[in-house]
């Protein structure tokens, strides 16, 4: 029964994940500010419910290249925020990715004003090195972490890997030419409590792993593991 379950969950994230989708029409604008450094980011939100999502983009994209699945994983009882570091997209300052972890803070701060009191992260590449520091020093409810990086600027992953106590999901294809996948057995080697996911046959890096071929599986990957750990 619960592959049955499983299936169709595939069915419909990928259903409601069109290629390059725009975030003009999806959400609700937000704009909330980094403590200590007056910085103001953007991001934009689904759905209504105790239990929150932030989606954290990768150093080449901005919050639209989560927005349509932080859209559908909305609709499977989710409170979720996409957002843009700042310099990136609608956020305002410079590009510093040596502040990406606070800027998440800031973003977790967000999604518990707007009523989650649980909270997942989940981000790619770069927003994934973030969000794995992050988790090693907030309580969380759990973290995906997509082409994650040991080491990003300096956001250093590998380092912050043995504090985290909350469960993890790794997803990384073995093609892909940044070594993310011998990354996340790095990472996984240095927790007691993740899961790592390494599509074979694929060159496809962070949001991309949403698109194409890789879709169907990497979609029900991350939202099967929010729903088991909510």
């Amino acid at each position: 029964m619960k592959s049955c379950a499983v299936a169709l969950l595939a069915v419909v994230l990928v259903g409601c994940h069109p290629s390059g989708a725009p975030l003009k029409g999806l959400g609700n604008r937000v704009t909330f500010h980094v403590p200590g450094d007056s910085v103001t980011l953007a991001g934009a939100t689904w759905g209504s419910a105790p239990v929150g999502v932030v989606f954290a983009h990768t150093f080449r994209d901005t919050k639209e290249s989560w927005a349509p699945f932080a859209e559908t994983i909305a609709s499977r009882g989710f409170l979720t925020l996409a957002f843009d570091f700042r310099g990136y997209g609608e956020s305002k300052g410079k590009k510093d990715p040596s502040k990406n972890d606070v800027d998440l803070e800031a973003a977790i701060a967000e999604i518990k004003a707007l009523g989650a009191t649980k909270v997942f992260l989940v981000g790619a590449s770069m927003g994934g090195t973030a969000a794995l520091v992050v988790a090693a020093r907030e309580e969380l409810a759990g973290v995906v972490a997509v082409s994650v990086p040991t080491e990003f600027s300096d956001i250093d992953a590998l380092a912050a890997a043995p504090s985290i106590e909350e469960p993890l999901l790794l997803v990384a294809a073995d093609g892909d030419p940044d070594g993310a996948a011998t990354s996340a057995r790095r990472l996984e080697a240095a927790t007691g409590n993740s899961t790592l996911d390494v599509i074979r046959g694929s060159r496809a890096h962070g949001t991309d792993l949403l698109e194409g071929p890789t879709a169907g599986r990497v979609s029900t990957d991350i939202a099967q593991f929010l729903i088991d750990h909510r």
